[in-house]
């Protein structure tokens, strides 16, 4: 990514994961971010969605300098072992390094909130935290439901809020594990669907409901 950003001479960029989805002008949505930081993740600090500005050099360099921490490697390296005899499994992940970046003080990162005064932008749709209305899942707690609306040049997703069931615009998706299964195409880029729209947006509201 700092490459990219290099030979393009891009000031800003936005990382999805593979299994995340953007329905939104990342213009705007920088917009409500701070001038200051460098990167911004979700308040559950997970880079599903995660907003550069300028430079990833100093988060580059900090993640090199915790290679170097003996103290962090020993401490790392025993929250393993006391996994490993539960027969359990803990890792160092990019998510950590991101979390204990966004909270090192140096005031170069920062976590935004999901609910952003545009929509709503979706760290997992498994996430039955984030009080939308949702669904049982066999394998997890809950799936948000998504509801389809036709704007008349694109299907914009929606979540509805728990509380009074409005509508919410999904700025983004992320359909992590099993939920990978139901990304479609959903706005076609080049020759549309043979199928009418209204049927695909039904489909659609049927398929993630």
């Amino acid at each position: 990514m700092e490459r990219l950003l290099q030979r393009e001479q891009a000031a800003r960029a936005v990382y999805l994961d593979s299994d995340a989805m953007l329905f939104h002008d990342v213009r705007e949505l920088f917009a409500v971010m701070p001038a200051g930081p460098r990167l911004f993740c979700s308040h559950a600090h997970g880079p599903a969605v995660a907003f550069i500005q300028d430079s990833l050099e100093p988060f580059l360099d900090w993640i090199l300098a915790k290679y170097n921490d003996k103290r962090f490697l020993d401490e790392a390296r025993l929250r393993c072992e006391k996994a490993m005899q539960a027969g359990g499994m803990v890792n160092v992940t990019d998510m950590d390094f991101i979390e204990m970046f966004i909270n090192n003080g140096t005031g170069l990162a920062s976590s935004y909130p999901n609910d952003l005064p545009i929509g709503h932008i979706d760290h997992c749709i498994f996430g039955a935290c984030d009080e939308m209305m949702s669904r049982p899942s066999r394998r997890h707690l809950a799936r948000k439901h998504v509801f389809w609306r036709d704007d008349g040049r694109t299907f914009r997703p929606n979540f509805r809020t728990a509380s009074d069931g409005s509508l919410m615009p999904a700025l983004a998706i992320h359909f992590q594990n099993g939920a990978k299964r139901l990304i479609r195409r959903f706005n076609r880029v080049g020759e549309d669907s043979p199928l009418p729209r209204s049927l695909r947006l039904r489909y659609y509201t049927w398929l993630l409901n």
